[in-house]
């Protein structure tokens, strides 16, 4: 995939953020998490280097941060053992 030479509009996360885009939720980034983002739009998601999908950078609805909205299939979704 191309996802991994990307050098802008890539956010990092860390393992919480990993988890949470994996779940499909939302997370507000710090600025230093979007330094080499463009603005808002689609951007590439990262754990440790690796690419995980594509996510969406919204700004939120008070103006003054950036959140991540995750992108990740829904059927990849992991789910809870019944």
């Amino acid at each position: 995939l191309l996802g991994d030479h990307a050098r802008r509009n890539v956010v990092e996360l860390d393992a919480t953020g990993r988890d949470l885009y994996r779940q499909r939720l939302d997370q507000p980034l710090d600025p230093a998490r979007i330094a080499d983002c463009t603005g808002p739009g689609h951007v590439i998601v990262r754990h440790a280097g690796c690419s995980l999908g594509m996510g969406q950078l919204i700004i939120d609805p008070n103006g003054s941060a950036m959140r991540l909205r995750s992108l990740y299939p829904a059927a990849w979704t992991p789910r809870a053992p019944s």
